[in-house]
């Protein structure tokens, strides 16, 4: 009984914060006083069936909406599992981990250049941006005609519309990621 009590204090605060709604709202909207929505939105109130009808008809929810207990959701993106979607052998990867999707406003990759290769980026929408962390190794990111250096554990952030270019002049594997927005201007 105590976890059903909790998953409706969480449900009923999540629904009313979501439409966006007061408590006073939310007491008018139901019939149920405010004081009493206050307690069982803290969980010190066991509403009767009674209330929760009151509250899932005035918020116009379903009785399952105010009493399942809401799941987290999320999924592991497993790099031993991808395959790379551009790749030279011997000379760098490109791996997709999260591409643009609907509800997606960005992309993210993982990319690996060997010691002395290059891999020269496709260009992107001029209202691109590009966000890079630099995991391992030493990264020197040409844009147009300037040449910049970027050490492990830094990030950079550029136009992403520009002519650009990943080189390795290290000695060991240079690994990054990627974040690319088409919405965020600096």
């Amino acid at each position: 009984m105590e976890r059903l009590a909790t998953n409706i204090a969480v449900n009923l605060r999540r629904i009313r914060k979501m439409k966006n709604m007061s408590l006073d709202h939310a007491a008018i909207r139901t019939g149920v006083s405010k004081s009493m929505l206050a307690q069982i939105e803290r969980g010190e109130a066991n509403p009767t069936i009674g209330i929760l009808e009151k509250i899932v008809d005035g918020l116009r929810v379903s009785f399952d909406d105010l009493i399942a207990r809401q799941e987290a959701k999320g999924y592991a993106i497993e790099r031993c599992k991808m395959t790379p979607v551009r790749e030279a052998a011997g000379q760098y990867r490109v791996y997709s981990c999260l591409p643009y999707e609907d509800g997606r406003n960005f992309e993210l990759y993982v990319v690996e250049i060997e010691s002395g290769c290059c891999y020269c980026s496709e260009l992107y929408d001029d209202r691109a941006y590009e966000y890079i962390e630099v995991t391992d190794g030493n990264l020197e990111l040409s844009i147009e005609n300037r040449v910049f250096y970027v050490k492990k554990g830094d990030f950079f952030c550029f136009d992403a519309g520009k002519e650009h270019s990943y080189r390795n002049r290290g000695e060991e594997r240079l690994s990054m990621t990627i974040f690319i927005t088409l919405h965020f201007r600096m």
